[in-house]
């Protein structure tokens, strides 16, 4: 059984930048999204160390895990991302706030992008801050292992009646992660097309078409009588 994520405490306070320099980072954030990517000058220096500050943070409270997939995450910084739960885009007045912002792998960051988060009729008049304002596992206000599980062949799947659960593997593309970890388990030469199936197979809606998948798969376990393999196709054979 894999570790998973626990909530985050938000991050509470800098060591290098001021009171007085963050917010003027949210004023001028609210008016100019592009201002999270400014490297030149005064002002590139703060947004560094903010982004610095507050994406170290994020990494070690979340036990060095991805937000959202709970994929463990690299030491160095460029490795992962610090991610906007609502996205920078649709709400640059709240880029540079603590709670908007989790440590995140890039798969998870560039699936998300700006796909929408907030329950319908939510009020962004102030930032959004209860659980119950999002449709995804919140990095900060859930806890991972109340929306999400490992099941019986390794998957990251939805906890029975969880549509938050539903909504974050959908939002953050967790299945890419799911077939990337089931394909592991078929012969190394193979490992691109079972990953590739395994891929299809979680996207495609079509039972005729999960079948063929299957067939696919199948084919490639009993070849060499790979008995995790076999396991796998079983599993999602009975989902079908």
């Amino acid at each position: 059984m894999r570790d998973i994520r626990r909530k985050a405490e938000i991050f509470g306070g800098f060591r290098e930048l001021t009171q007085a320099q963050h917010d003027k980072l949210k004023v001028d954030g609210a008016a100019n999204v592009a201002l999270w990517a400014e490297t030149d000058g005064e002002v590139g220096a703060l947004v560094a160390k903010f982004r610095s500050e507050v994406k170290g943070h994020y990494y070690l409270r979340q036990q060095n895990m991805c937000c959202y997939c709970s994929k463990e995450l690299d030491a160095h910084k460029g490795s992962y991302d610090a991610e906007h739960i609502l996205d920078k885009d649709g709400y640059p007045e709240f880029m540079f706030f603590f709670e908007n912002i989790a440590a995140v792998c890039k798969s998870c960051n560039g699936s998300k992008s700006n796909k929408p988060v907030l329950a319908p009729g939510v009020s962004i008049v102030n930032f959004p801050s209860e659980t119950l304002n999002y449709i995804l596992v919140h990095p900060h206000h859930d806890e991972w292992g109340e929306y999400l599980e490992y099941d019986l062949i390794g998957r990251i799947v939805a906890k029975t009646a969880s549509l938050k659960g539903v909504n974050t593997i959908l939002i953050c593309g967790i299945n890419y992660l799911n077939a990337a970890r089931l394909a592991g388990h078929f012969l190394p030469g193979d490992s691109e097309v079972a990953e590739k199936n395994l891929e299809s197979f979680f996207r495609i809606k079509m039972k005729p078409l999960k079948v063929k998948r299957l067939e696919v798969l199948r084919t490639m376990a009993e070849e060499f009588d790979l008995a995790k393999a076999k396991a796998i196709i079983e599993k999602l054979e009975q989902e079908i």
